[in-house]
């Protein structure tokens, strides 16, 4: 999905002109040398503290101005500047550009806004988003929910990465026998590695060798350490 631009900018201008004190005479004098540069490549180090966080909350506000979002939440970042990070988290989220949403709630450490776009992101079927999310907050409740929505769809990998933030190893135990129940084997390998399950690990090498997939089976005892069907492969 690629973010309506104008819109955002458009957005953010209208937050910007409705919450924005004026900016120092001095700051603002120092904008459009600091501007034409990336924010990670400045020092301000001979600037106080206070006048250092002063002129990247100024640069940041005006790269937004500039439609440069990444930039300028470099920039807020750098003046902690947490009410303007959420701001454009929840503009991104508005617009339906939730990855980026995430992002910026996570860099201005707001949790609840995490839960709450995660919830939304279930609800609007992005599941990567929410996962991403829940993971950050480390909702144990909100991570098995997902787990288990992600596993129900057959969207393998983002039910592992859910189920191994939640550290239940019987959920990722449960994943593992339904991927191999479907045939997805490197889930299924992935998810009993996780969970420590050496003899389902190696039953479903015996099932792999069964079905002329050496290949998959030699690996699969390789990380059982079983050297008896390894020797048993290498040999026949």
């Amino acid at each position: 999905m690629e973010i309506d631009q104008k819109v955002l900018q458009n957005n953010v201008i209208s937050h910007l002109q409705s919450q924005d004190p004026p900016i120092d005479d001095s700051i603002k004098r120092l904008l459009p040398n600091l501007v034409s540069k990336k924010v990670e490549d400045l020092d301000l180090s001979m600037f106080e503290r206070e006048k250092m966080f002063k002129v990247y909350d100024a640069l940041g506000k005006e790269h937004l101005r500039r439609g440069n979002f990444d930039q300028a939440e470099k920039a807020f970042i750098l003046s902690e500047n947490r009410e303007e990070l959420t701001a454009i988290g929840k503009e991104y989220s508005q617009i339906g550009y939730f990855d980026k949403a995430v992002d910026a709630f996570k860099m201005a450490g707001n949790q609840q806004e995490l839960l709450e776009l995660g919830k939304k992101c279930m609800v609007h079927g992005n599941f990567k988003a929410a996962v991403l999310a829940f993971k950050e907050v480390g909702s144990k409740e909100y991570l098995k929910l997902i787990g288990q929505e992600c596993m129900e769809r057959a969207k393998w990998t983002l039910a592992l990465e859910a189920f191994e933030a939640l550290g239940e190893t019987d959920q990722v135990t449960a994943l593992g026998d339904k991927a191999a129940k479907d045939n997805e084997i490197g889930c299924a390998v992935h998810a009993y590695q996780l969970a420590g399950q050496m003899d389902r690990l190696n039953s479903l090498g015996d099932e792999c060798l069964h079905n002329g997939d050496h290949a998959t089976a030699l690996e699969i005892y390789k990380i059982t350490s079983n050297q008896k069907m390894i020797d048993f492969i290498s040999r026949n």
